[in-house]
């Protein structure tokens, strides 16, 4: 292993890590403590491409390098043109942050002299310096600080939470949108986001709804959050309920839906990226837990409820029940929900 702490000063940090967006907002703590630590480097990440969003306006990056797997890079020659472009930031430190040997290996080829990352088999290591051993049993923002924690120079973890930036015209044109679907600036919204990249992790369509004419009664307006994929059953939410709801599912870009998510009192979400989002815009959330670990990821920070049964079968961690019943999810009341909302509204009324 190379001593890490006699190498020449860094100022080149290449990070690789081709995440979803919920653990890109988690990173963030990292690379504000990398950016901290390292005042003098020059800090360059490479992500996917379609999520250069949820990092574009981060001030302790100072460039994005796309990975656009399905387009310029998926084929042999676009693949050698993007380890080009690694190797010519010419960095002196290459951190990964996903434990596989894809990015093992796109670590050593970047040219770096030092090199750390996530290896639990010894295959995996060969391509490091500085392999760190993942602890899985913690919550993912800590998971990733523990790179940190491996380096020497670190003297201090920059822990103040989950980390997003939209510009003011993203801000502007939020505003905008809400004005025209009828919100006012004293009006109380609570945001409905109701898609999950699993079948499992999305809470019945009929509970929102029936959740949605729960709050508007009680004088809130809501608005439901979604992606592309989540238009069609924001309109059958929107058909199954007898009060006025507003629709920004499939209307909004991630910077868009970023804003939104700031001006909304309350988000109500199950475990997606999105409401790691809203965590990261400053939005209290209240999270619906079915099979994924409460405890690996929750949202970040003391201000925000979750909610899970706690059945012997949780967490599975399955995209499809075992059972065929979707209990974990299907049994989570509305009434609870409710409950949970009205306590978290009172607390924000009271701060």
């Amino acid at each position: 292993m190379v001593n890490i702490m006699k190498q020449n000063k860094i100022v080149k940090i290449l990070i690789l890590d081709f995440l979803a967006i919920g653990d890109l907002v988690f990173i963030t703590p990292l690379l504000k403590t990398l950016s901290k630590n390292y005042p003098d480097a020059e800090i360059e990440i490479s992500i996917q491409k379609q999520l250069v969003d949820i990092l574009r306006y981060n001030p302790h990056i100072d460039r994005i390098i796309p990975f656009d797997k399905k387009g310029e890079h998926s084929s042999l020659s676009g693949y050698l043109s993007y380890i080009k472009e690694l190797r010519a930031v010419n960095a002196a430190l290459t951190i990964t942050l996903q434990d596989n040997p894809r990015l093992a290996l796109l670590a050593k080829l970047s040219g770096a002299r030092r090199r750390i990352g996530f290896a639990r088999h010894w295959s995996r290591k060969l391509f490091y310096t500085d392999p760190v051993y993942p602890n899985d049993k913690q919550h993912r923002v800590n998971y990733y600080l523990d790179i940190a924690r491996a380096l020497p120079e670190v003297k201090e973890i920059y822990d103040e939470g989950l980390e997003m930036y939209v510009n003011e015209r993203e801000k502007e044109g939020i505003k905008d949108f809400l004005a025209k679907l009828g919100v006012e600036s004293n009006d109380r919204v609570i945001g409905l986001n109701i898609g999950g990249n699993w079948p499992t992790k999305r809470w019945p369509r009929e509970k929102f709804a029936q959740l949605g004419d729960a709050l508007v009664q009680q004088g809130y307006k809501i608005i439901i959050l979604g992606g592309p994929g989540d238009v069609e059953d924001a309109e059958l939410i929107r058909q199954k309920m007898k009060e006025e709801v507003l629709i920004a599912a499939g209307k909004t870009t991630l910077l868009q839906l970023a804003a939104l998510a700031s001006e909304l009192d309350v988000v109500i979400s199950g475990d997606t990226g999105p409401m790691h989002m809203a965590v990261a815009m400053g939005t209290k959330v209240v999270a619906l837990f079915g099979p994924t670990e409460t405890w690996r990821y929750r949202p970040y920070g003391d201000e925000h409820q979750v909610i899970t049964l706690d059945l012997n079968c949780q967490p599975c961690h399955d995209k499809e029940c075992i059972e065929r019943e979707w209990e974990c999810m299907n049994e989570l009341s509305v009434d609870k929900v409710l409950e949970n909302v009205e306590e978290m509204v009172e607390e924000i009324n009271d701060e």
